[in-house]
C-alpha cells in the first residue's frame, strides 16, 4: 500500500486512506524522476516533508498481525513515528550516511482501528505500507502501474529493486506487459521481446 495519495483517485479495497500536510510523488511514470530511480516495488516512492502524515484505517475488523514500513535511509532524512490507535508504538530514525532500503516491522494487537504514520523533523521518503492479518491462505500482492511499460521499469534501481523483492520472499511472480506498447508505434516485437528478457533477469 502506498503511504499519502499517490494520486487523487488511489483507493485500497480493504482499507481507509488518507494523508495531511504535504506530500511528493515520485513515480517511475515520470520522466524528470527516471534519473533517481529509487522507487518502491510499487512504481512510486512518497516523499512526507516536514509535519506531514498517513493514516491507514481497516474497513472492517480483522485480527491484524504486523505492519512493515519500507522506506529510504539516507543522508538527508528525518524520524518517522509509527502510532497505533493514538499511541506511539515505534520511532525510526531514516538518516544513513549512504542510501540504503529500510524495513521496520511493528508487531499489532489483535484489533486496530487506525495506523497513522508521521514524519517529525526532515522530509522521508516511504517505499510503501504492508499490513498483514492473521488469517492462512495465499496471499495476493496486487502491484499494477498504470499505464507502465516495461522498460520504465528497468529504469528503476536494481540494488534496491532486488531488495524489495527479496524481502516479499513471493512463490510465484507475474509480470503482465503489452497492452500499453500498443500505443507505441516505434516499438518491434524484437526490442520488445528484448525489453522482456531485460526485465525478467532482474526478477
Amino acid at each position: 500500500v502506498a503511504s499519502g495519495m499517490p494520486w487523487g483517485g488511489y483507493r485500497h479495497s480493504q482499507l481507509k486512506l488518507g494523508a495531511s500536510g504535504r506530500w511528493r510523488t515520485h513515480s517511475v511514470q515520470k520522466s524528470k524522476d527516471y534519473q533517481q530511480g529509487h522507487f518502491g516495488i510499487s512504481g512510486y516512492t512518497m516523499v512526507a516533508e516536514v509535519n506531514s502524515s498517513a493514516r491507514l484505517s481497516p474497513k472492517r475488523p480483522v485480527p491484524l498481525e504486523f505492519v512493515d514500513l519500507h522506506y529510504l535511509r539516507q543522508p538527508k532524512s528525518g524520524r518517522l513515528a509509527i502510532q497505533v490507535d493514538g499511541k506511539t508504538g515505534k520511532v525510526i530514525k531514516s538518516k544513513s550516511p549512504k542510501l540504503q532500503f529500510g524495513v521496520e516491522r511493528l508487531q499489532l494487537p489483535p484489533t486496530v482501528k487506525r495506523i497513522d504514520i508521521g514524519v517529525a523533523n526532515e522530509p522521508v521518503a516511504i517505499l510503501g505500507v504492508d499490513i498483514r492479518h492473521q488469517a492462512k491462505g495465499v496471499i495476493l500482492d496486487s502491484l499494477g502501474i498504470n499505464g507502465a511499460q516495461a522498460h520504465r521499469i528497468l529504469r528503476t534501481d536494481q540494488i534496491l529493486l532486488a531488495e524489495q523483492l527479496k524481502r516479499m520472499r513471493s512463490d510465484l511472480l507475474v509480470l503482465a506487459f503489452g497492452s500499453n506498447e500498443i500505443n507505441n508505434g516505434k516499438l518491434t516485437m524484437v526490442q520488445f521481446g528484448k525489453r522482456l528478457d531485460k526485465l525478467l533477469a532482474r526478477m
